[in-house]
Formats: C-alpha cells, structure tokens, sequence
C-alpha cells in the first residue's frame, strides 16, 4: 500500500450498527488516520455526531459508492442484515451487497477490504472449537447467506486486493439489541437457557474485542500475492451460560433463577413465536431458526488469527458484562 498506514482513507459500509459504530469511533481515535467514509441509508443512529464523511446510500447505489470509493485506501464491510422471513432477503443484502461492494471497490483500485463473516457461516461444533480447516456446515439462512457471501467474494478476487474475512461467534456489548433481551430476562431475575447450563459451550467476545481484531486485519502486512484469507475471532476463553448468570448476578446484585430447558421443548417454543409473529404480522426475534441455533455448540478457534494476525482479545467475561450493563443502564435501556 502506496501510503502511511497512520494516513490511510477508509470506507466503512454499516458504520451506523452495532459493531460498525464502535470500529468507526475506533477509527477516528487512531492518530494521524485520514478520512473515514461511511456509507448511511438514512438514521445516521450511533454515528450522530461523529466527525466522519457520511455518504448516503445503501449497498445497491452504485454511483453514490463507487464516487465515495475514490481515493480509499481500504474497505470495511459491515453491513448485513442478521433477522430476516425470507432466505431471498439475506441472499440481497448479505451475498449480493458484498459482492457488488468488492466489485466496485477493485475497479476503484482499492488495495485492502476487511469483510465481517460470522462463525455462523460454518455452523455448529460438535465437542471442539471450529478451527478454518473444518467444512462449513450453516444451518440458518443468515448462516447460509454469509457462507455464500464468503465463496462469492472469494471468487472475485483477482490478485490485486488482499480480502480478509473474519467470522466472530455471538458479540454483545454496549448498543448491541439481540442479544440484550437476554440481559432484560437477567434483570427480571430469570435466565432461560438451553441445556444444562455448563454446556453447551459456547464461544462469546465483547465488541471492543472484534474491533481490535478489525484493526489488526487492516494493519497486517498483505501477502506478496494478495487474495483471500479467512479467520475466525473469539474472546479470550469459551463460557458457559451458568458463567454468564454468575457474571450477571454479581453486577445486578442479585440472584438470578437458570431455567433449564430441554431441546424438544426450545424447539417447540420458537415454533410457538414464530406462528404468533406471523399472527400479528411480526418476525420475532427468537423463533424456529433461532431455536435450532440455541441448542448447538457454537464455538470456534482463534488460534490462526493469533499467530498471523497478532490478535490478543482482552475482555473477559466479567468485566465484558460489567461493562455492558453499566451502558445499558446509562442509556435508560435497562
């Protein structure tokens, strides 16, 4: 790459998310980084008020983004969508998005893209972490999509980027509305959990975790020939769901009740959502995909990004969930 690593141009695609927002902030604490460009629809959301270039589109506006492609130096690509009723709409976004978003960014001469995958791309494990050499095997449509995405994309590549694709396992943190139902529950003092609470195991990372892990990727030295390369993210160690409980009664101060549930019996729960969602004309979050998801083990190896990346994860679980809770309750969500 022609330019100081500390004065590069960069264009972040669903920099108004979860993780996106809090990469963009990170971006623009690097000293001496030079324009971060971010590709809005129209709720600029977490990014109100950042000093960033905002460039209003979304993944299909093609004169919008290959006009904001001019002069990047690099490309992260984050935007996705995880909740869907249709297999059709994760393929639109998800597949086809990322492949046009390669595309044009190769004809703009961009050097270097970081696109976020999922270890929900590879599926389940069955007793061991997930390393890069295990078959994919997705079992949800997001999980399909993001498979797809990485084989499309992979296609693409023409010896002249260098793609990293990172697939981190369940994220939470601050600002992230998934998995915080979960910490609604908490505080109500139940946590329904599948299995028996030690397993299945799963592997977990806090946010700032999987944007170090980003900001790695983008100052890793790219290979003499520049194609693709895969890795998987995690935190520093795989948890239980008896640990998060513990972590969370020590920050809310009180006990917390685990209901243990049975596989048969989260299946026929999401089934239950999902008819009452299709009822009142809603897609609710927990339903038959997500059911299936629960009662797998969902862990991976960070091994590979470690040696080649130099990626160190460095929130624990406690301080992880102290953390979230703490942005939780100052934002009045909980």
């Amino acid at each position: 790459m022609s330019k100081d690593r500390n004065n590069m141009n960069l264009f972040v695609t669903g920099g108004t998310g979860f993780i996106g927002s809090h990469l963009t902030e990170r971006l623009r604490q690097v000293p001496g980084t030079g324009q971060v460009r971010c590709l809005v629809r129209k709720d600029e959301r977490w990014l109100r008020g950042q000093t960033v270039d905002k460039v209003q589109g979304d993944l299909f506006s093609e004169k919008v983004i290959r006009s904001a492609l001019e002069e990047m130096d690099a490309v992260f690509h984050c935007a996705a969508i995880v909740s869907a009723r249709h297999e059709s709409t994760f393929t639109k976004v998800n597949v086809e998005g990322a492949k046009k978003i390669v595309q044009w960014a190769q004809e703009a001469g961009v050097k270097k893209m970081i696109i976020l995958s999922s270890l929900a791309a590879a599926g389940p494990g069955f007793g061991q972490p997930l390393t890069e050499e295990n078959k994919p095997g997705p079992i949800t449509m997001y999980g399909r999509s993001k498979w797809r995405m990485e084989q499309e994309v992979a296609a693409l590549s023409n010896g002249t980027m260098d793609m990293i694709i990172l697939r981190p396992p369940a994220v939470y943190g601050p600002r992230e509305d998934q998995i915080f139902t979960l910490f609604k529950m908490m505080k109500a003092r139940v946590m329904p959990m599948a299995g028996n609470g030690e397993y299945p195991m799963l592997s977990l990372m806090h946010v700032s975790d999987v944007v170090q892990g980003m900001m790695q990727a983008l100052q890793n030295e790219e290979p003499s020939n520049p194609g693709v390369r895969t890795y998987f993210l995690s935190g520093p160690s795989d948890v239980s769901w008896n640990m998060v409980k513990r972590s969370a009664e020590t920050v809310f101060g009180k006990r917390i009740l685990g209901l243990k549930i049975s596989s048969g019996t989260v299946l026929a729960l999401g089934s239950v959502s999902e008819t009452a969602g299709k009822l009142f004309g809603f897609h609710p979050v927990f339903n038959r995909e997500k059911s299936r998801e629960m009662i797998q083990e969902w862990r991976c190896s960070a091994e590979k990004a470690r040696k080649e990346l130099g990626f160190s994860p460095k929130m624990e679980l406690d301080e992880g969930i102290r953390d979230t809770i703490q942005w939780y309750r100052n934002h009045g969500w909980l």
